[in-house]
């Protein structure tokens, strides 16, 4: 069978181990490579899959005859995991690409391939999950790779307006199956501009309720930087009500008080949030939108790229403006509602009063 993980049906919390086969490339011919039984050390799935990419990659390294050939993808990629703990899109890489020397890929390789790894997808797909990634594990190895991505897709991605997510977060904040950290984990979503998954991993102390900031440490955000982001005073308002802000741990909980499962990068199953968001009316609902939320909103109100740009993590002004769409008025919405990314004090921000509808 090919290289896989493997746990005896008996062991339901034990090792995960790695068996199988897999092919290896020596002096151009296709060879067939029995992987030893060796365990990952580990009963965390996504730690294994991880340790297995490297097992893989240390055969194929191993069984070439000259010693000295050039890098191939695979040994780039376990230099990309172990530098930068992070896997998402690697495995088909890995699988399709492994045995090649990077100094051989060509625009064809890897467009073939991209497709074989990838059927019918689109061009963007391709982009964000092939084509990128390889690039990515090429420039953090200082391997030049002069092959183009396919074009970007224009952003279709729409945002949530300031009554949309005022009513998303009252629902979260009133179902019967809520929690006290569901509308505030909202409020951070929109008052911060970040990420779901690096939001859920955010400890206790990455909140200051002295400066009223968040900190989203390097090793929890998708570009591996630092950022600290000042939040409105409706926003921290909300956060400075969740129960376990003198505990260490994990800011946001499930509803049990236990910490979200959520790998870097990925997020978490957040069913609660679609269906604040189906009670609220938004139509064909993204997380994103959230996101894309705080870039119109926090734009329209600051007129600061800079340092929107920098509360959001983004790498460029360019990629913030697909974040950003025009919506003239939108900001000073936003401010009626609480956000107010310009109020010097909690004092300075009035939240507005729902409109009373007409008995007729």
């Amino acid at each position: 069978m090919p290289i896989k993980l493997w746990r005896r049906p008996d062991a339901v919390n034990g090792n995960w181990y790695v068996t199988g086969f897999l092919y290896v490339w020596r002096d151009g011919r296709k060879c067939k490579v029995t992987v030893k039984r060796e365990s990952t050390g580990t009963a965390d799935k996504d730690e294994a899959e991880a340790i297995l990419l490297q097992i893989a990659a240390r055969y194929q390294r191993a069984n070439f005859d000259n010693q000295e050939t050039p890098a191939t993808v695979a040994d780039l990629a376990v230099a990309y995991i172990e530098g930068r703990e992070q896997t998402r899109y690697l495995e088909p890489i890995i699988k399709r690409l492994g045995h090649y020397e990077v100094n051989r890929l060509t625009q064809a390789i890897v467009d073939k391939e991209g497709r074989l790894a990838y059927p019918g997808v689109v061009p963007a797909t391709l982009r964000r999950q092939w084509h990128g990634p390889l690039k990515a594990i090429c420039n953090y190895s200082k391997v030049a790779l002069p092959i183009d991505r396919p074009p970007d897709g224009a952003a279709t991605t729409d945002f949530v307006t300031p009554a949309q997510m005022d009513a998303m977060i009252l629902h979260a904040a009133t179902s019967r199956r809520g929690s006290p950290w569901q509308a505030a984990l909202l409020e951070a979503l929109i008052g911060g501009g970040s990420r779901i998954g690096e939001t859920l991993l955010l400890d206790t102390s990455d909140l200051n309720m002295d400066y009223a900031t968040l900190r989203f440490r390097a090793e929890n955000t998708k570009a591996n930087r630092e950022r600290t982001v000042k939040l409105p005073a409706r926003t921290m308002a909300a956060l400075s009500r969740l129960p376990n802000l003198r505990e260490a741990g994990k800011l946001f909980r499930a509803r049990g008080g236990n910490p979200y499962v959520v790998r870097k990068d990925s997020g978490a199953k957040m069913a609660f949030i679609r269906n604040a968001a189906e009670a609220a009316g938004v139509k064909d609902f993204n997380p994103h939108m959230i996101r894309h939320g705080f870039a119109t909103w926090r734009l329209d109100q600051t007129k600061d790229y800079m340092g929107v740009r920098q509360a959001g993590g983004w790498g460029s002004i360019k990629l913030l403006e697909r974040y950003a769409h025009v919506a003239p008025g939108i900001g000073d919405e936003a401010r009626k509602y609480g956000w107010d990314w310009e109020a010097k004090s909690a004092e300075a921000v009035q939240v507005a009063e729902p409109e009373e509808k007409n008995a007729g």
